[in-house]
């Protein structure tokens, strides 16, 4: 059973339209997407979030699961993992504050395809899936959204086939660390090498050789569990183009 606890943190009431994707604020924690939602269709409407706990290393689901609620992280990051029989995995997207798990496959009442794994744990809502069919079936609004939401999703699904074939580890690492920096709250956070190389389909030995890299650069600290950023400018520069491009798309999708 996925590590799943109650938590008394509870989503703002709805407030303005500035949908801007900013890092996750302690004090005014929040989903941008499930916000977003909240904004389409009105302070009439009710949504049943229910606020969660996530653990670092929960499975939240497997490849042919059924989608019976759908996550919606605050400060936590989920990633979509694709196993190969050889054991090879790969992580094909990053969800946190701008996203949501098991949405569309929801919508399409079909089953996930991937496995969805804790990274980071961390605060979270949980809705029911039918809900959310519901509001998209009823809500030109909520269709649009989530439509746009889509295809940044496509955005980064294509950026990350592209960037895995094409740019060096090290870049690589630098967009990873920046993506995950970007979903929680301060600079610091739980990262093994083991987490990196599973999520960047490489060896552990060569992203160890590519944080040392980053380290002697005081780009980042580092030791075998946690991972703090202490240079984020120098670790855009050292990323590919392929960071900024997956940011823009979702930016756009929030755009007041």
């Amino acid at each position: 059973m996925p590590s799943i606890r109650s938590s008394a943190t509870a989503e703002p009431p709805r407030a303005g339209t500035d949908m801007a994707w900013t890092r996750p604020n302690a004090n005014q924690p929040r989903n941008l997407l499930l916000h977003a939602v909240r904004s389409a269709v009105g302070p009439d409407a009710i949504i049943n979030a229910q606020p969660i706990s996530l653990e670092q290393g929960t499975v939240l689901s497997e490849p042919g699961d059924q989608v019976r609620h759908v996550y919606f992280p605050v400060s936590c990051v989920l990633s979509a993992v694709t196993v190969l029989r050889d054991g090879a995995m790969m992580a094909t997207t990053l969800r946190g504050h701008e996203a949501a798990f098991g949405l569309l496959t929801a919508l399409r009442k079909a089953r996930t395809h991937a496995r969805c794994k804790v990274q980071i744990g961390g605060p979270a809502f949980r809705v029911d899936a039918k809900q959310l069919s519901a509001l998209f079936d009823a809500s030109t609004e909520v269709r649009q959204l989530f439509l746009d939401y889509w295809d940044a999703v496509m955005v980064q699904y294509e950026q990350t086939a592209i960037c895995n074939t094409r740019h060096s580890v090290c870049s690589r690492l630098s967009r990873c660390l920046l993506d995950m920096h970007d979903r929680i709250i301060g600079d610091a956070f739980p990262f093994t090498h083991q987490q990196m190389a599973n999520l960047l389909a490489a060896n552990r030995t060569t992203i160890s050789l590519a944080a040392s890299s980053l380290r002697r650069s005081c780009l980042i600290e580092t030791d075998r569990a946690y991972v703090r950023i202490i240079d984020r400018k120098g670790l855009r520069a050292v990323s590919c183009e392929c960071y900024a491009r997956v940011r823009s798309r979702y930016e756009r999708v929030f755009a007041a």
